[in-house]
């Protein structure tokens, strides 16, 4: 009998493989265009989610303060390609959301969509004209970023959304489109961090909560908003002086350093009730009732939302579902003592007698507890939009 020379696992591997090249081509060559659709599709779905990871990872660096301002309603991606923040101009993305900011350290380049073989860019007389779109839709809803690559072909490319909440937005914003003399002078923004505002020498983040805007740091200057200056006290003599209640303010446990800068000050009644204000023009000290607003919006639990998380640079055991970020900043007691185990206290503008009603969060606590507390303590200030 001849011998007969048996198959090796190479052969075996390389015949597999030729088949399923062979196979291929096959395909390619019966549906050519439903291949190159499907690859497409596929590169928009990479893209959309670079796009969302960069978006991500700047939230996360910049504490959630973005240089543009994210509408609630989709809109299209400015193809900025290479271009960095300081290189557009806001009229060159007129209509169009510019993420340019993100270039270059989160992404080369912005995507855009595969079927645009070059930007919709516009070149008159070596001078920039306009830019187009990508064809990528983005907005933000409960806190997430939401994408749609609207020329999508062989399937819905979607991020963060499904396609039925999808169909239900685009018929909105179609009767949105057709009331839009009505609500005009209307626009629906987000909750989260929304704009930053400077005073006396500080930036504060600004937060939207349900229709309320909060500062989203404590307060942190040492004068009124005229310009005259709020008592400094560091002795616990002078923190409570019976024959000269006047506003005064102190540094939790009379620190120095950059904790300062995110626990605030500690002021006494006498001066978040000062005529001369003490939050800038346009924002006030909240009343209960605006305390009480903020909670009913934020629901149960509502100490562990509005607490910071571990997560953020300056942290503390809540989940900062709301971007409030409170942070454990103390109380001066009457006597000039401080209390800073895990605990924050909040003026507000009400008078109950000889007490004040105040909020409290607390890290054995996931409530928002209401308190009363005496005028001569020391306590945080939040300020919120008038």
């Amino acid at each position: 009998m001849q011998n007969q020379k048996a198959f090796t696992l190479l052969e075996i591997i390389l015949v597999v493989a030729a088949i399923v090249i062979l196979a291929g081509i096959v395909i390619i060559a019966i549906n050519p265009a439903k291949q190159m659709a499907d690859f497409r599709d596929s590169q928009r779905t990479l893209d959309i989610g670079e796009i969302n990871k960069a978006l991500t990872l700047y939230q996360i660096d910049h504490k959630g303060i973005f240089p543009v301002t994210f509408p609630t309603d989709l809109i299209e991606i400015c193809d900025t390609w290479d271009k960095t923040f300081d290189e557009v101009l806001a009229s060159d993305c007129d209509g169009y959301l510019n993420l340019s900011f993100l270039v270059p350290t989160y992404l080369v380049a912005i995507p855009r969509d595969p079927s645009l073989t070059s930007s919709y860019l516009l070149i008159i007389e070596n001078a920039y004209a306009a830019l187009g779109g990508t064809k990528y839709k983005v907005f933000i809803r409960n806190n997430r970023f939401v994408f749609w690559a609207e020329d999508s072909e062989t399937k819905t490319v979607l991020l963060n959304i499904d396609e039925n909440e999808l169909a239900g937005l685009i018929d909105e914003s179609e009767d949105d489109e057709g009331g839009e003399d009505e609500d005009e002078d209307e626009e629906e923004v987000a909750d989260g961090l929304v704009d930053t505002l400077s005073y006396n020498g500080n930036d504060y983040p600004i937060v939207k909560i349900g229709d309320q805007y909060w500062f989203a740091r404590n307060l942190n200057t040492a004068y009124y908003r005229n310009g005259d200056e709020v008592l400094h006290v560091h002795g616990n003599p002078h923190w409570y002086e019976w024959d000269n209640l006047v506003g005064k303010w102190s540094y939790l446990n009379n620190g120095n350093g950059d904790n300062n800068l995110y626990f605030g000050r500690l002021y006494n009644w006498y001066a978040i009730s000062d005529a001369r204000g003490l939050c800038p023009s346009g924002w006030h000290i909240p009343t209960i009732t605006d305390w009480n607003t903020l909670e009913a919006y934020v629901g149960e639990e509502a100490g562990k939302k509005l607490k910071a998380s571990s997560a953020d640079n300056h942290s503390w055991d809540g989940t900062n579902a709301f971007y409030f970020s409170a942070l454990p900043g103390g109380i001066r007691w009457i006597g000039g003592s401080f209390s800073s185990w895990g605990t924050t206290y909040f003026w507000s503008s009400d008078v109950s007698g000889e007490v004040i009603p105040t909020r409290q969060l607390s890290s054995w606590n996931d409530s928002f507890i209401h308190l009363t507390n005496q005028k001569s303590e020391g306590l945080s200030v939040r300020c919120i939009k008038d």
